[in-house]
């Protein structure tokens, strides 16, 4: 059975096994790193455990004005099993804010559960005619 709950510092090595593998196969294969990395806010840093053993994890790091999802890694042999959902459904309650966002690449199954569990998503299943704006910045 999976477990989500949050961080420990036992943790440690199984959560960076966790990330690595996660974006390995993944437009973030270029993100690697040693040791789990400090960020300058307040986080919730959540993890699915399974046998001790970190198979998903979920950093939400908190502004003044927002709740950021600064990482969420799923274990390959975990994807799909809605572990991230559970983890997103664990960290929200601990919010405050009422803006949650997040950056992710070109990953279409990323993209997809993005798009999913957005403001979008639930206005499409409330109401049958829903018109998005979307913008678009060059830097000059």
């Amino acid at each position: 059975m999976i477990e989500i709950r949050d961080y420990r510092d036992a943790d440690a090595t199984s959560w960076l096994r966790c990330r690595l593998l996660s974006f390995f196969n993944t437009e973030y294969f270029d993100d690697v790193v040693v040791e789990r990395p400090t960020l300058e806010n307040p986080v919730h840093r959540l993890v699915a455990v399974e046998n001790d053993t970190v198979v998903g994890l979920m950093d939400v790091e908190l502004f003044p004005d927002r709740a950021t999802i600064a990482v969420l890694a799923i274990h390959p042999d975990h994807q799909r099993e809605g572990l991230a959902t559970r983890l997103l459904d664990a960290v929200l309650p601990r919010l405050e804010s009422d803006v949650l966002d997040a950056w992710t690449r070109g990953d279409a199954a990323a993209n997809d559960w993005y798009q999913r569990i957005s403001a979008e998503a639930v206005m499409r299943e409330r109401f049958g005619r829903v018109h998005v704006c979307r913008q678009y910045v060059r830097r000059l």
